[in-house]
């Protein structure tokens, strides 16, 4: 191994030690997703490293190729890592704040109440019955059956 190779290797294990303090200290995931197009993204970080890997002899290019690639699959696995805990962390406050207290007293129930038709009905009733009227019942339909 030369000595370009020996320091593009400290550079990636450097540079990995960074982006992990980096990502573990994301407060929030809008954050986190600038942050991964900030490192993985066609602009990034890690792809304006892999950019040096040219300058190697081809004999060694594979080794720091692999090392390049276990580097994104480490930041990737903590980028994911972190955003489950950090979705984890937004649901249990969200719970928090929507939970219910069921030891509360419920909300009084409205009485019911008589329907205005069949309210109307009884005041006219009752108004005839006043003059002299009176309620005759009989079948709900004429026929000859009755």
């Amino acid at each position: 191994m030369t000595s370009e190779t020996t320091s593009v290797l400290a550079t990636i294990d450097r540079v990995e030690g960074e982006m992990m303090a980096e990502i573990g200290s994301t407060p929030d995931l809008a954050r986190l997703d600038e942050l991964r197009v900030a490192l993985l993204g066609k602009k990034g970080r890690v792809t304006d490293l892999v950019k040096g890997v040219s300058s190697l002899p081809p004999a060694e290019r594979p080794a720091a190729g692999q090392a390049f690639n276990e580097l994104k699959r480490s930041l990737e696995a903590a980028l994911l890592e972190r955003r489950t805990a950090l979705a984890e962390a937004a649901l249990e406050a969200r719970l928090l704040a929507e939970r219910i207290d069921v030891t509360l007293p419920a909300r009084p129930r409205d009485g019911g109440r008589i329907h205005p038709v069949s309210q109307v009905t009884d005041e006219l009733t009752a108004i005839f019955a006043d003059m002299g009227f009176r309620v005759a019942e009989g079948p709900q339909i004429e026929s000859d059956w009755y």
